[in-house]
């Protein structure tokens, strides 16, 4: 765990040294994100996000720390970016697909299945995503 520590303040001190360093950002919004501390997390996605919104994991992982925090809304408004900006980014689609069943927003996340379909045919879960589709009150995951 010191380790971990040693790690969190260099990158808090690289940032210091440069706000912009966006790679420092991410890391140590992974790091935070990793550990389930979805707040800190999303104070350094936030800032990466805001220096360049070209990657769909960042973004994603940023919606669901959002998520994590109760934040549906935002987290919802982020997915359907990504989703709209990289209709291949499967993960998104996966996440927006839970979000939305949660929320109770069958259609989106029926739409949000076809698309995880299209971009990653093969993913183990869909045969239960349709089967919680097919009966959104029922059981659970």
């Amino acid at each position: 765990m010191d380790g971990v520590f040693a790690q969190i303040a260099q990158l808090k001190q690289a940032i210091e040294r440069n706000p912009q360093d966006r790679a420092a950002l991410v890391e140590l919004g992974n790091l935070y994100y990793d550990v389930n501390k979805h707040a800190e997390a999303t104070v350094y996605y936030e800032r990466a996000v805001a220096l360049d919104r070209s990657d769909p994991n960042i973004l994603t992982d940023l919606a669901n720390s959002y998520m994590f925090q109760g934040n549906n809304s935002k987290a919802l408004e982020l997915l359907r970016e990504v989703q709209q900006r990289f209709p291949d980014h499967w993960q998104s689609a996966a996440n927006l697909f839970y979000l939305c069943m949660s929320t109770g927003d069958t259609a989106t996340a029926r739409a949000a299945l076809e698309s995880l379909k299209t971009s990653n045919p093969g993913f183990p879960k869909i045969p239960e995503m349709e089967r919680s589709l097919q009966d959104p009150g029922g059981g659970g995951r």
